[in-house]
């Protein structure tokens, strides 16, 4: 009995946190074989996993950039244009 695209791509996100049996992993390989949307679904789940691993390892310092004067006051600028500053 082969699986269908949901129960593949349940034990495609289930083998990234745990391992799946042989046969399941047996039933998996086949079923990708025959369907390219669950192969394109586990090759964009890797590439999500990564990016997401990637972006939990960047230093924080990195992310707490503050604005230099000159961008503040053009968006300042900006929102007054826009009607939006208080």
């Amino acid at each position: 009995m082969t699986l269908n695209c949901e129960e593949a791509t349940l034990l495609v996100l289930r083998k990234d946190y745990d391992t799946i049996a042989w046969y399941q992993q047996l039933k998996l390989s086949q079923h990708l074989l025959l369907c390219k949307y669950c192969r394109r679904f586990m090759q964009q789940n890797k590439f999500m996993q990564k990016k997401a691993t990637k972006l939990f390892e960047t230093p924080k310092n990195i992310l707490d950039l503050e604005l230099s004067e000159e961008a503040k006051q053009k968006m300042e600028m900006e929102l007054a244009n826009e009607g939006l500053k208080k």
